[in-house]
């Protein structure tokens, strides 16, 4: 069975698809988060390579570059002044992230 594929700038509603694809190499494509279901056998991109990029790219298993990730040369400051860190109160947050505590030294155990 055959699915249709959209590309990221076609509109879905109004327009036919360009691409067809199998239901492995859609499967793949979603699983890599390349594509997202728009109908029971059709697939749009979230992406905006072309059909025959996507489908290399999850053949392969490597991501694509979606988006442009800032990387600032100069770090906020450590320390913040009037901010202080207060760990989590929640009892379950407790539970979920326990620590192993140790009982002191008594200076008469043998």
């Amino acid at each position: 069975m055959d699915f249709c594929v959209f590309l990221h700038e076609q509109d879905h509603n109004l327009e036919s698809a360009k691409h067809r694809g199998t239901r492995t190499v859609v499967a793949l494509v979603i699983a890599a988060g390349l594509a997202r279901r728009v109908g029971q056998n059709a697939v749009k991109l979230n992406v905006s390579d072309s059909w025959k990029e996507v489908k290399r790219s999850a053949r392969e298993g490597r991501r694509l570059r979606t988006r442009f990730v800032y990387i600032p040369e100069k770090m906020p400051p450590r320390d913040v002044p009037g901010v202080v860190f207060q760990p989590p109160q929640s009892e379950g947050w407790r539970l979920a992230h326990r620590t192993v505590t140790f009982m002191p030294r008594e200076a008469n155990a043998v």
